[in-house]
């Protein structure tokens, strides 16, 4: 997903800024944030609270990710009932309420019952599972970025409806870093829809496009800030958040050099 990409970009054109990261669920998120206890929070879906803003960054597509040599990644699409009789590897729902009910939602309405087999505690050990051959996972397609080499996507027809990426704030609050950070995000959220188009017109079948895509995106920003572009593990469901300094019990309001960032789990 786009997080690590933002928070690498932010932190080589702010470098005396300090980023404080913590990993919470969006329900926790929220709360945080309008607590002040964190500053910004990147997570999945919106808000219909009026004292959080949201900024819509991208929507990821969900797709199915397969052993390199299960026997149904040559098909092109696929479909819930082709998926049904096989091992269904999940993640821990309560490590990520958003995105485990959104793919429930799926298979409810598709009317097939999936019997779970193997059940992560960790975004990238999902994908760990995958490529091991213990069966298939419902993920991101920003996923396909990082384990290209050891998993194949595929898309699911009917397609379930994205996870879109938000930036979530607490109405009201000004500051030149946090301002500064949502600028990068829209245009790291800007690359990532590129991305995405590129896996749209290359078909599911052959992602190559989609890989050549991401790696000329990479070399270009390269290019740009004069920095090299670093591969962080595979980010099925995360995405940062800023904290309290060290836990403790207050912090100072937000500066330019501290910004506390949230990610979801």
């Amino acid at each position: 997903m786009a997080v690590p990409d933002i928070l690498r970009s932010f932190s080589e054109q702010h470098r005396n800024v300090r980023i404080e990261i913590q990993t919470l669920n969006s329900v926790q998120q929220l709360r945080a944030v309008k607590a002040r206890v964190i500053d910004v929070a990147f997570m999945w879906g919106s808000s219909a609270d009026e004292d959080i803003q949201i900024d819509r960054l991208v929507a990821h597509p969900l797709v199915v990710a397969l052993p390199l040599k299960h026997r149904l990644a040559a098909r092109a699409h696929l479909s819930p009932r082709d998926l049904s009789n096989e091992s269904y590897v999940t993640l821990a729902a309560d490590l990520a309420p958003v995105y485990s009910e959104a793919v429930a939602r799926y298979w409810e309405k598709a009317g097939v019952a999936m019997k779970e087999q193997h059940r992560a505690d960790r975004p990238h050990a999902v994908i760990e599972l995958v490529a091991a051959g213990a069966g298939f996972a419902v993920v991101p397609l920003s996923v396909y970025e990082f384990a290209r080499q050891r998993i194949v996507c595929r898309r699911l027809d009917p397609a379930p409806s994205p996870l879109e990426l938000t930036l979530a704030r607490a109405r009201g609050v000004e500051s030149p870093a946090i301002n500064d950070l949502l600028e990068v995000a829209l245009r790291i959220a800007a690359q990532q829809r590129a991305f995405i188009t590129g896996y749209g017109r290359a078909g599911s079948s052959d992602l190559s496009a989609v890989g050549r895509l991401s790696r000329a995106g990479e070399a270009g920003q390269a290019r740009s800030n004069g920095a090299h572009q670093l591969r962080p593990r595979s980010s099925l469901l995360s995405a940062p958040q800023l904290r309290r300094d060290g836990g403790g019990k207050s912090f100072r309001r937000t500066q330019a050099r501290d910004v506390r960032v949230a990610q979801a789990s």
